[in-house]
């Protein structure tokens, strides 16, 4: 995440006051820095080198498979294909993840998925029943289960063909 500046964009949007139940800020800072970190044109300008309808983005930190899918959701014209890895879909919580109802009822978006998560992984069960939710609704995903857990060695492990997916 700090690679790609988003430790700004958390300290930008708390000098604004924080979120206040806004998290369309936090996408909109997230896009503007990503595509400053990229070094592409911000949002809503033509990039020459674009293939589909946005530019990628993966984020390989704490709840960073979340994040990528989470930005997607909010702004596909920038996150259209998104690299997914081990995201948190389900940590415990009792209701369902606003993102699952947006994916779950909202209107189909313009989104290509990449999902990869261990088979030792503790949000494995998590991924798979995400994975069903976005093929049942016609979304166009890739998803793979690696022998390993949930940590950096496990992440390195799918990352190549990860990326090799998200630039192709």
């Amino acid at each position: 995440m700090r690679r790609l500046g988003f430790d700004r964009v958390g300290a930008s949007v708390l000098a604004l006051g924080g979120l206040n139940g806004q998290p369309q800020l936090f996408a909109e800072a997230a896009a503007d820095e990503a595509a400053d970190a990229v070094r592409l044109p911000s949002r809503g300008c033509h990039d020459p080198l674009q293939r589909g309808s946005a530019r990628p983005l993966q984020q390989v930190e704490y709840l960073g498979g979340l994040a990528a899918l989470w930005l997607g959701a909010r702004l596909p014209e920038i996150f259209g294909r998104v690299f997914s890895q081990a995201g948190g879909f389900a940590l415990g919580f009792t209701k369902e993840l606003g993102l699952t109802t947006i994916l779950r009822v909202g209107e189909r978006l313009p989104l290509r998925i990449y999902m990869d998560c261990g088979r030792f992984d503790p949000l494995l069960e998590a991924n798979r029943m995400m994975h069903g939710l976005l093929t049942s609704r016609g979304y166009e995903v890739t998803y793979r289960e690696f022998n390993a857990g949930h940590n950096y060695p496990a992440w390195r492990e799918d990352l190549a063909s990860g990326l090799q997916w998200l630039f192709q």
